[in-house]
């Protein structure tokens, strides 16, 4: 996972275990919604995918790719394509270039594992946590733009700022 309960617990100063079912349900959409804001697997998955012919092969995930495996549809079914002779990888972009294609409809496969397991690169954890905390800090006000108690006022309107929209930028795939 991204990041878990106790570590989010930890960055709240949270020291009860009685928010822990709720606070799940929170961590697991924060992380859902920041894999729909990026368009990109954030914990690690397996993924298959069918390709035309093309030289290019985009696959829908690029970030920490691991284990390819790519495949042409032949006559006797699917074979496994040699990496070195080949085709060339590219895992931080997120494709493969063949060597020589064959054009048809769908006869190319890539499997593969997108994601993160345990080398969560930092910057990426502390923006799951703060979208986890602003969410959490609001869920008994959903729906109301700002509250007030005598001097005190909290806007409630942006839970993505700009220091977190910078850092989820930098793992958006962007498609062609």
């Amino acid at each position: 996972m991204i990041a878990t309960v106790d570590e989010f617990k930890i960055y709240a100063g949270i020291d009860t275990d009685d928010d822990d079912e709720g606070l799940e349900l929170v961590l697991k959409g924060a992380i859902g919604w920041a894999e729909s804001i990026c368009d990109n697997a954030m914990e690690q998955k397996e993924f298959v995918e069918l390709f035309d012919g093309a030289r290019y092969l985009f696959m829908a995930n690029n970030l920490n790719v691991l284990d390819v495996v790519v495949e042409q549809f032949q006559t006797e079914g699917w074979a496994v394509i040699t990496p070195e002779t080949d085709y060339r990888l590219d895992a931080g972009e997120g494709y493969v270039v063949l060597q020589e294609v064959t054009l048809d409809e769908l006869n190319y496969r890539i499997t593969y594992k997108a994601g993160y397991v345990n080398a969560v690169p930092s910057d990426l954890k502390m923006v799951i946590l703060k979208m986890v905390g602003e969410i959490w800090n609001k869920r008994k006000s959903d729906g109301v733009k700002d509250e007030k108690l005598g001097d005190a006022q909290v806007i409630w309107e942006n839970f993505l700022t700009d220091d977190v929209v910078a850092v989820l930028h930098k793992y958006r795939k962007f498609n062609i």
